[in-house]
């Protein structure tokens, strides 16, 4: 389960940028289809892998675990 759709719009093309050329605080989303090459979103993070629109799509809470019980 993803969090809520980020408010605006995804981020712009104009910031794509090959995945070995990608630099610190640049998204590493990849955003196109094929392998060769690889190309990331590259719009500017906060610091982390993933611009604040991706972030919303391949990040998932940590979930609380569950002990169980009958199996001690």
């Amino acid at each position: 389960m993803t969090g809520p759709a980020p408010k605006g719009r995804p981020p712009s093309g104009k910031h794509n940028v090959e995945l070995i050329k990608a630099g610190f605080a640049q998204c590493r989303y990849i955003v196109s289809d094929s392998s060769e090459p690889a190309l990331c979103c590259g719009a500017p993070t906060d610091g982390g892998s993933w611009c604040e629109w991706h972030r919303h799509i391949v990040y998932e809470p940590a979930r609380q675990r569950v002990r169980d019980r009958s199996a001690a």
